[in-house]
C-alpha cells in the first residue's frame, strides 16, 4: 500500500469515528497507519493499520516491522511522519499527541536504505 492510500478509503468523518472507537476501546494503545514510502524494493507489509501500545519506542516498532518485512541484516528501515524522519528513541504516545492527523490516526511511512556502503533508497 503506497503512502496516502488509507486516506482514500471513506470520508474523514468515517476515519475519525473509527479512530475514536479504537481509542475508547483501547486507551492504552495508539491507532497508526503505516504505509510504504517511495522506492521500496521489497514486498510491502501485509496490512497498514496497527494498534501499538502507548509506551513503545520507534526503535521497537522498527524491530517489529523489520521482522514482518523480512529485511536482511544489511538493510535498515526508517520511519517518517510526513516528511520528518522519526527519532528511534521517540515514544509512540508522544508522537501521536504531537503529530496525529485530524482523523485521529497517526500516519507513518517506511522507507529503506542499504547500509555499509550500498545504495541509498530513501526518497
Amino acid at each position: 500500500m503506497k503512502a496516502g492510500d488509507f486516506k482514500k478509503r471513506g470520508t474523514e468523518a468515517m476515519r475519525r469515528q473509527e479512530s475514536e472507537s479504537i481509542r475508547s476501546k483501547f486507551p492504552d494503545r495508539v491507532p497508526i497507519i503505516i504505509e510504504q514510502g517511495n522506492n521500496w524494493n521489497h514486498a510491502p507489509l501485509d496490512k497498514s493499520k496497527y494498534l501499538v501500545p502507548n509506551d513503545v519506542t520507534i526503535y521497537h516498532l522498527q524491530y517489529i516491522l523489520r521482522k514482518r518485512l523480512k529485511l536482511s541484516d544489511r538493510e535498515c528501515i526508517f520511519l517518517f511522519c510526513g516528511s520528518k524522519l522519526v527519532k528511534s528513541d521517540s515514544v509512540i504516545l508522544e508522537l501521536y499527541e504531537r503529530l496525529k492527523d485530524s482523523d485521529g490516526f497517526l500516519y507513518m511511512t517506511y522507507s529503506q536504505e542499504s547500509v555499509f556502503g550500498f545504495s541509498l533508497l530513501v526518497p
